[in-house]
């Protein structure tokens, strides 16, 4: 078959239908989306995909902030989940063998990252397209801007280090993105990403089902080849690999199995629902994501983790 638009890693327009799929997670749409695979690279992509104009009514306005779960058990958990990205852009920023290092994470989100950077003496600044995400930001005192991940209003140069968690996988023009980050690169500078891994197991085992796929809000689905070959392209040399994390591959086997006990799916679906019921919901999506961590790890010991993490220079 012949999609609607060109595969952007090979120029490739025939594909292979793989699935046929709606908002599993939240519920956005009914409408049935087409995830195909490109007969000549083997890139997963929807196609067809809706137009720009059409993508914000797929993200709620909660989506993937969320200050107001920092407290508690729910707070000492986030906390220990996100030491994997940390460390591992703290490793990178060592690497450069510079002290304190400036750094632009775009779709920072909530801005964690960002706030646990600049309490280790970094200078760090967030973009996002989401005033809620910001908002949330600004309570950890992280300065953000709201802007296109394709228009950053910084001049080139400007940063050590860029990154993008979970960005690549919703744009729709992978090489534009990646261009742009690195022209805000210093000469030495270095960009970190992750995003859902497409040779995961899981997704071998659970095929539409694996929540990495998350249609209409992912345009594609990568492995670390196509990855690296669009890095590569752009003039980025992959110089590290990371095929685990606490915060995102448990947690993505655990949504695919009940998406509907997703903490963040259930505060967009029922934002008033009662305390007592919430607390039961997270409680069990807790322990589900707990018995999912031997899997998780076994996966990412055979570089088949739910997802990469990359940094290149």
């Amino acid at each position: 078959m012949k999609g609607s638009h060109a595969c952007p890693m090979c120029g490739v327009y025939v594909f292979n239908p793989k699935h046929s799929l709606s908002d599993r997670l939240y519920k956005t749409t009914n409408q049935v989306f087409k995830i195909v695979e490109c007969r000549g690279c083997g890139l997963l992509r929807l196609d067809p995909r809706p137009d720009e104009d059409e993508m914000e009514k797929y993200y709620p306005d909660r989506y993937w902030a969320y200050g107001g779960t920092r407290k508690g058990f729910t707070g000492v958990y986030r906390r220990f989940v996100l030491r994997d990205h940390l460390r591992f852009v703290k490793k990178a920023i060592k690497r450069m063998r510079i002290g304190t290092a400036r750094i632009l994470d775009i779709g920072c989100g909530a801005g964690d990252l960002l706030g646990a950077l600049r309490k280790r003496g970094h200078s760090g600044i967030g973009l996002d397209i989401s005033a809620s995400a910001l908002k949330s930001a600004a309570e950890l005192k992280v300065p953000g801007v709201r802007a296109d991940h394709s228009e950053p209003p910084f001049a080139n140069a400007t940063f050590d280090v860029v990154s993008m968690f979970h960005v690549l996988e919703h744009v729709p023009d992978p090489d534009e993105a990646i261009a742009v980050a690195a022209r805000l690169l210093k000469p030495n500078g270095r960009m970190v990403i992750q995003v859902p891994n497409a040779d995961c197991m899981q997704y071998a085992i659970l095929g539409r089902f694996w929540i990495g796929l998350d249609v209409p809000r992912h345009t594609f689905a990568y492995r670390r080849l196509d990855l690296e070959q669009i890095l590569e392209r752009n003039g980025m040399v992959v110089t590290r690999r990371k095929y685990f994390s606490w915060r995102d591959n448990a947690p993505s086997l655990a949504t695919s199995l009940a998406p509907w006990l997703d903490p963040m799916s259930r505060r967009v679906l029922r934002p008033k629902g009662s305390t007592i019921l919430r607390f039961g919901g997270d409680l069990a999506y807790f322990v589900l994501t707990l018995a999912c961590w031997p899997f998780a790890i076994f996966e990412s010991i055979f570089r088949r983790g739910a997802t990469i993490m990359v940094e290149a220079e």
